[in-house]
């Protein structure tokens, strides 16, 4: 490309510049999660380079994509923020393929250059340009392992997974096809490790889990422990995971967080899974959250507690509130079935003068929605031995 071409005036001076830089450093998964379309990101007047350099690339790209994807591949890496002229190319190289992406205009061999891309804008820009294949039909699921030559199962498991997730709202036939074809892809029996990749591939998201585990459960587990391709046990791992994980989260960071129309839902079915597990598998989880009980236990009954740390009083026993509600829960489902445990038992008797510690129902914790979980599952885990 011809280095003597006059640049475009560089309107947006060092901003532009960093800016561009950091994308470049972006992840995949950023730049899934969080960028609209690449056209809106790029657009073709504001590209910084010579119109020379510009009709290069829309014919290299045109004829070889390959070829360009190549050059891109060997030069982002090495692009820095003081690199203007380098930058600018690389700019100019990304605003004339998302005008292509955009359009829906990128063919097969496009397709599979940008999946093979070490940068990971242009693979988000082969995210973008298979789906749009997929919605007109020039493409289906089954053709993925020949677009995706250089991808490991677990990648195209994830590029799987972010499809199904678009395609959820309104494509349904789509969606179901989407779906067939991640079911095919997976094991005949998930043990725990592969029923956790599958759930954090769909909890990558940018938002919580507990705000998608009825979708995840309903599409995606249920069916599987149906057809007795995984065990609950497995599941409900995830469940109490996830749990374990907003409780240790909230010590390290700020206060519980408990609502009934998030978090509900998520304690709610964990309690059902824990209900239908092993026995096994039930005493080890009680163990597990006998030591969120431990840390409450610690600060809660030392010496004038409250008055030293009102806030870090209040965040212990709010935990053992939904420690006490999980367990409550789960001995109310085996109630149902006239069955009983005894070591969720010995939690709720354990967790009760820890949760009944607080002492104003601490606001934005979730202590009342909380209390009412309790109180929903009181007597009949009460009547089955609490």
């Amino acid at each position: 490309m011809d280095s003597s071409a006059p640049l475009r005036p560089n309107q947006d001076g060092l901003e532009y510049r960093i800016a561009l830089d950091g994308l470049l450093e972006s992840s995949l998964q950023d730049l899934l999660d969080t960028l609209p379309s690449p056209a809106r990101v790029w657009r073709r007047q504001g590209a910084h380079i010579g119109y020379g350099d510009m009709y290069a690339m829309m014919i290299l790209w045109r004829r070889d994509p390959a070829a360009l994807v190549g050059w891109f591949d060997r030069n982002w890496r090495a692009a820095k923020s003081d690199d203007q002229l380098r930058l600018r190319r690389l700019d100019g190289a990304l605003h004339v393929i998302a005008e292509e992406v955009e359009w829906g205009g990128v063919g097969e061999p496009a397709i599979t250059a940008l999946f093979g891309s070490t940068s990971p804008v242009l693979r988000w820009f082969g995210h973008i340009s298979f789906e749009a294949a997929l919605r007109d039909g020039r493409l289906s699921s089954a053709d993925m392992d020949r677009n995706t030559p250089q991808m490991t199962g677990d990648e195209r498991q994830q590029v799987l997974c972010w499809l199904i997730q678009r395609a959820s709202t309104s494509q349904a036939q789509l969606f179901q096809a989407l779906k067939k074809a991640l079911q095919d892809r997976l094991p005949v029996q998930l043990d725990g490790p592969a029923v956790n990749r599958l759930v954090e591939t769909f909890g990558r998201t940018g938002t919580r889990f507990g705000l998608h585990q009825a979708w995840i459960w309903r599409e995606f587990l249920e069916p599987l422990v149906i057809a007795g391709r995984l065990d609950l046990d497995a599941v409900a791992d995830v469940w109490l995971s996830e749990h374990h994980r907003l409780w240790d989260g909230a010590r390290k960071t700020g206060t519980v967080l408990f609502q009934e129309r998030d978090e509900g839902p998520l304690t709610k079915r964990c309690a059902q899974l824990l209900a239908t597990s092993t026995p096994a598998f039930r005493q080890t989880a009680a163990a597990n959250l006998g030591r969120q009980l431990s840390v409450a236990e610690r600060k809660l009954q030392a010496p004038l507690c409250w008055s030293r740390d009102w806030a870090g009083c209040a965040k212990e026993a709010t935990i053992a509130l939904w420690v006490e509600g999980l367990a409550r829960a789960a001995l109310w489902h085996l109630n149902e079935s006239q069955l009983t445990d005894a070591s969720l038992q010995a939690l709720v008797q354990r967790a009760k003068p820890l949760s009944r510690r607080i002492k104003s129902g601490p606001s934005g914790m979730g202590a009342d929605d909380l209390r009412a979980l309790v109180q929903t599952y009181t007597n009949e885990s009460e009547d089955a031995g609490g």
